[in-house]
């Protein structure tokens, strides 16, 4: 026991002395006082490549080039109005027509018209006439009627530009027989012809009008009668933001001459000053007043409208117009 004690003393000595010695050789070194030691497996998951895909000799671009304002050059700025660009091909467009036709009982029948336009308006005329023979005695007739018409533009350039200017004439002659009557005959020849002119605007952004000036003649040659119906008809609209007023003013005078009837004149007025407002973008209300006088009587009475859009495809609407009117040819 005492042999094993004197060796391990004396291994720890030596052991102290060593250590000792080591120190005083490299000062810096630090033992650890104890040392870990194992082994760890670590794994990365492997990255998926990207698919580069199919590269073309020739890409879109190259197929449907894209350029920039900044490179392209303007050459010319074309006037779109610039020779007064004519939109009918006249090969392929007639000016005129003939319709002619024959029948039994019916010869000749027939009606040639031509239009020429001309700047900007349109000049027309037409001439027709039928002629039909007796189916049994004194049944026969004919007629014959000829028109001028005429319309004209104002151009966008000018001050009233958007109107329109119209006149037309026609006058005929219709002849025939009292066949069925007492007296079968006795023959009437009986003229007639009615002129008109216009004028209207109703494209204008505030003011909107339309006035027409009518003459109808009627005349038969063998019982002296003669009427003249004169009409002038007209429509006025100013247009606020608001609201709209507007107003229908017509005036007829009558002219007769005959020894069958009294002979005379007969005037008759009528004058609708209204005003309409939009409440909303679905519902629109108007209301005036309707006024009519002849030579004897007067009379007035209320006009009311309204009108009410449901959707796209439903409006309803209602109005209250009672009114007079002048009853002639």
């Amino acid at each position: 026991m005492k042999k094993l004690l004197i060796i391990a003393a004396i291994l720890i000595s030596s052991t102290l002395i060593f250590s000792q010695e080591n120190e005083k050789k490299n000062p810096n070194v630090e033992l650890p006082d104890f040392v870990i030691t194992g082994k760890d497996v670590i794994s990365l998951q492997k990255a998926k490549k990207l698919d580069p895909g199919f590269i073309s000799t020739l890409s879109e671009q190259f197929i449907k080039p894209v350029y920039s304002s900044e490179d392209l050059d303007i050459s010319d700025l074309p006037n779109p109005v610039e020779g007064q660009l004519n939109l009918v091909d006249t090969q392929k467009v007639y000016n005129s027509r003939l319709t002619l036709g024959a029948g039994f009982y019916t010869s000749p029948a027939g009606r040639f018209s031509v239009a020429q336009p001309f700047g900007a308006g349109l000049v027309s005329a037409a001439i027709n006439g039928e002629n039909h023979r007796a189916f049994i005695d004194n049944s026969d007739w004919y007629n014959l009627n000829g028109e001028l018409n005429l319309a004209f533009f104002v151009p966008n350039d000018a001050a009233l530009r958007g109107t329109q200017i119209e006149f037309h004439g026609d006058y005929g002659i219709n002849s025939y027989r009292f066949f069925a009557s007492n007296n079968p005959a006795q023959k009437r020849n009986f003229y007639c012809g009615n002129f008109s002119a216009d004028i209207n605007n109703l494209v204008g952004k505030y003011f909107h009008f339309d006035v027409n000036a009518n003459d109808r003649y009627s005349y038969l040659g063998n019982e002296n009668f003669l009427e003249n119906l004169v009409r002038i008809q007209s429509y006025l609209k100013a247009d606020f933001t608001a609201f709209k007023i507007a107003a229908n003013i017509n005036y007829t005078r009558q002219f007769i001459t005959s020894n069958a009837v009294t002979s005379g004149n007969f005037d008759f007025i009528f004058v609708r000053p209204y005003a309409q407002f939009s409440l909303n973008d679905f519902i629109t209300v108007a209301g005036g007043i309707s006024y009519s006088k002849n030579s004897s009587t007067n009379y007035t009475a209320p006009y009311a409208s309204a009108a009410l859009k449901l959707n796209d495809f439903i409006s309803l609407y209602g109005e209250y117009n009672p009114y007079a009117e002048f009853l002639g040819q």
